[in-house]
């Protein structure tokens, strides 16, 4: 057994609900992660820094995040039952 401790965090532009920073913290024993994705939504990508590496990725118009897209739908999108 040892302990874990995860801890996500995402930051939305509120006017247009989209993401702008998001990190993700993971400890899991002795192993730790930090992964960050900062997210360039008018030109089009997403930098992320995860274990000491920065790669700069394109990423389509409104992309979301894990966390940000449960607060879109929730705001935006019609949920009606039986819909799809």
């Amino acid at each position: 057994m040892f302990p874990v401790d995860h801890c996500g965090k995402s930051e939305v532009d509120l006017p247009s609900l989209v993401p702008a920073p998001m990190t993700f913290r993971r400890w899991e024993g002795k192993r730790k992660e930090d992964i960050e994705y900062v997210f360039h939504q008018r030109e089009g990508t997403v930098t992320a820094v995860r274990e000491g590496t920065t790669k700069t990725l394109p990423i389509p118009t409104g992309t979301q995040d894990i966390i940000s897209y449960r607060y879109y739908t929730r705001s935006v999108l019609p949920l009606t039952p039986g819909s799809s």
